[in-house]
């Protein structure tokens, strides 16, 4: 195991800096009981450069421009972080914020595709987004918009059943008023 750490060791400090000929390292530190990667003040890491940039993109007015910049980010983000470490304890936190911010980028991109009229692209990633986490109900409330805007009205209310349910299920509540007003209104639509 020791071996192993050391080899992985040398080849991260290599590939954070090839240019270096005599297999030391100024980023990765040895320390009494293991290894950390000491960043410079101008140096980023790839988490925290996606963040940065799924916030431009949110910034991006057009949102047929802004779908592709999330939709770019979105594909960067599709591996999972550490695959070779599936269940070290210190990926955890890392893996959450990633995770988080994978989150963030597709609900951001599915609002960016409802938005540009792409009802059924955006209902694609409501419902990846579902996926993960059932109870949130801002996702719901896309699915919703997107059977609206497809024009399939009776999807959108069943949906609101389906929320409904679930909120009542796990937490015990009933949808929030944003969610019945919503509903309310696709009512109205469809007795219109």
């Amino acid at each position: 195991a020791e071996r192993a750490l050391e080899v992985a060791v040398t080849d991260l400090a290599r590939a954070l800096e090839p240019e270096r000929e005599d297999g030391g390292s100024g980023v990765v530190l040895a320390e009494s009981d293991g290894f950390r990667v000491q960043l410079s003040e101008g140096d980023t890491w790839d988490v925290e450069e996606v963040l940065v940039e799924a916030a431009r993109a949110s910034e991006v007015h057009d949102p047929e421009e802004r779908a592709r910049s999330l939709a770019a980010l979105l594909d960067d983000r599709a591996a999972p972080l550490y695959p070779e470490w599936p269940y070290a304890e210190w990926t955890t936190e890392l893996r959450r914020e990633c995770e988080r911010a994978t989150r963030a980028i597709r609900a951001s991109l599915a609002e960016s595709l409802l938005a540009g009229d792409r009802p059924s692209d955006a209902l694609a990633h409501f419902e990846a987004l579902l996926d993960d986490d059932p109870e949130q109900e801002s996702w719901h409330r896309g699915i919703m918009r997107c059977h609206a805007a497809a024009g399939e009205r009776a999807l959108a209310l069943r949906r609101f059943h389906t929320c409904r349910s679930v909120l009542r299920q796990s937490q015990g509540v009933d949808p929030s008023p944003e969610t019945q007003a919503l509903y309310l209104d696709l009512l109205r639509e469809d007795s219109g």
